[in-house]
């Protein structure tokens, strides 16, 4: 798994190249870069990559935001995120309106465990069928629609490297090494 650390020193160039690239990115959240907030939050909406947050202690905005837009997480027990001065819609693009009021009926600051999807690690998945399906679940094209977009990224599995090593590992009766 390709892996950048998100700093203050880190060039907006690099990160949206790196976002751009095929293949999980484990961002690792340090602080804020120079970018500017939108810029960075659109970067990672467009990503091409699954990208998975990883960061500890507590994240302010707009690291908390690039968080909650990231398909995944790591982070250790009783990390924080503080959302004010947020964009909220990355919350409730997450957990839903009624579950964001609620959590921010308390505070600002919610744990990181309520709102992020641990990373599981692989799992024995293919990280490219894993963004396939991800970009297919979040699709809200008509069923007819959703049908041809699920036949067209079966034949682009199909195409995959992963599918080979899939074959190769279970006539093995190994688990399968997906480069993640």
């Amino acid at each position: 798994m390709r892996r950048l650390v998100l700093d203050g020193a880190l060039d907006a160039g690099l990160l949206e190249r790196e976002l751009a690239k095929a293949g999980p990115l484990r961002l690792e959240l340090t602080a804020a870069p120079r970018t500017p907030r939108l810029d960075l939050l659109l970067a990672v909406v467009r990503a091409e990559a699954l990208v998975l947050a990883a960061f500890e202690g507590t994240l302010r905005s707009p690291l908390a935001e690039v968080a909650l837009l990231s398909h995944a997480a790591e982070f250790p027990e009783g990390a924080l995120l503080d959302l004010d001065g947020a964009l909220l819609s990355t919350l409730v693009g997450r957990v839903g309106l009624a579950r964001a009021r609620r959590l921010l009926a308390r505070s600002a600051v919610v744990r990181a465990g309520d709102v992020l999807p641990r990373f599981p690690g692989p799992l024995g998945r293919s990280a490219a069928a894993v963004r396939i399906a991800g970009g297919l679940l979040a699709s809200a094209a008509p069923p007819a629609g959703l049908m041809a977009l699920e036949k067209a990224a079966f034949a682009f599995a199909m195409a995959l490297p992963d599918r080979a090593e899939g074959i190769r590992a279970f006539r093995e009766r190994r688990p399968p090494a997906f480069d993640w």
